[in-house]
């Protein structure tokens, strides 16, 4: 009965206001996909210890098995190989066809083989949105991941040791025309303009990218409003002033479908429209 309740009001959530920067599901999609089905409360997720709580509180309560979106709080504390294995084998043990994983700041947990397949078998082949920022990911796992989930429409990989043009490559031959949205921010330009040549080769249906603080060049950026026509939302803050403002504007009117364009933080006269 305590165990009841205890999921019960975590499903629930205490009511409480979640705090500056803590994480939400609730819509961070604009193409109509609701990340807040089968996701935490935003105070809950804010929280390590109710995160985790949370998570093997799945088989309780009146409504069980519900969870399917794992915020990187339940993961936090794992930034070596052996605690991520644990968490992963943790997961799969207690959340169901999972959609949505996101990794944030977990150091060098991802260079392991034994990790990265625990990763998968979590995953299985339900896991719709990766998202992992400020950890490490070898180009040589990266490989085997991506390959190895079939369902994936959605991936992050931002900050350092995660956005590099090897793994970019990757989930552009991994992920092509199931892609939808690609973030590969704050790379501190290790995301190079071939690899974003290889994205608009590959993801034909894309809607969304964010290429923030890339060396993304304006050659790249021609290929990719060619090759990805479906495109709703383009990001490239930051980006060092090496597309003139004339290509970009160039590039929005091929772009039919396109309803958001920033282009701020830039050396040129175009910003956010």
């Amino acid at each position: 009965a305590w165990a009841d309740a205890v999921s019960g009001a975590i499903r629930r959530g205490y009511g409480w206001p979640a705090t500056p920067g803590s994480e939400s599901f609730s819509r961070i999609d604009n193409d109509g996909d609701d990340e807040s089905l089968g996701a935490m409360d935003a105070a809950v997720a804010a929280i390590p210890t109710a995160a985790r709580l949370c998570v093997v509180s799945q088989p309780y309560g009146a409504v069980q098995k519900w969870l399917r979106c794992v915020p990187s709080t339940v993961l936090r504390a794992a930034t070596d190989a052996p605690r991520m294995l644990r968490d992963l084998r943790m997961l799969q043990q207690y959340v169901a066809r999972p959609t949505t994983l996101r990794i944030d700041r977990n150091g060098s947990a991802l260079t392991d083989v034994a990790v990265v397949e625990a990763l998968v078998a979590f995953a299985g082949d339900t896991l719709e949105s990766l998202s992992v920022a400020e950890t490490l990911v070898p180009s040589t796992l990266a490989a085997s991941l991506f390959a190895s989930l079939p369902s994936l429409t959605r991936v992050a990989l931002t900050g350092t040791g995660a956005a590099t043009a090897d793994n970019v490559a990757t989930v552009a031959a991994s992920c092509g025309d199931r892609l939808r949205h690609l973030d590969v921010c704050e790379s501190g330009r290790s995301v190079t303009a071939g690899a974003v040549e290889a994205v608009a080769a590959r993801c034909a249906a894309l809607r969304r990218i964010d290429l923030t603080s890339t060396a993304v060049t304006e050659d790249a950026f021609a290929a990719l409003s060619q090759g990805c026509p479906r495109l709703e939302t383009l990001v490239l803050r930051a980006v060092g002033g090496r597309i003139a403002g004339d290509a970009i504007v160039a590039a929005a009117g091929r772009l039919t479908q396109l309803t958001h364009l920033d282009a701020s933080c830039n050396w040129t006269a175009v910003g956010d429209t």
